[in-house]
């Protein structure tokens, strides 16, 4: 599937999509954080109990935190694509100058 297939799909799903666009960022960026709460969850109980969960548990996780993720993007009136190049190329001109690790945004 291409992103820009699945942002549209994902996106026909959207009920804030009508309210204050600063308010829907706002929504889809805590449903991210609530999400990727859920994620660690998982791992507690992985820690604590050594309950591992299941592929199919993990991929439905995975998949809302996408849902959101991408409604954050939309919602700031850019796209995935747009985001993920910019950080390839980004992340790109970081390995060629020798600084793909270390500390700071700007390196």
């Amino acid at each position: 599937m291409r992103m820009r297939d699945y942002e549209e799909s994902a996106m026909s799903f959207d009920l804030t999509a009508d309210i204050d666009p600063v308010l829907r960022v706002q929504h889809m960026r805590h449903g991210s954080t609530e999400e990727l709460g859920e994620m660690a969850g998982l791992d507690k109980r992985l820690i604590r109990d050594g309950q591992v969960p299941d592929t199919a548990t993990v991929i439905k996780e995975y998949g809302d935190r996408l849902w959101y993720l991408v409604g954050e993007i939309n919602a700031s009136g850019l796209s995935l694509e747009e985001v993920a190049i910019t950080n390839i190329r980004k992340l790109s001109d970081r390995k060629v100058r020798g600084v793909i690790s270390g500390k700071g945004d700007n390196r």
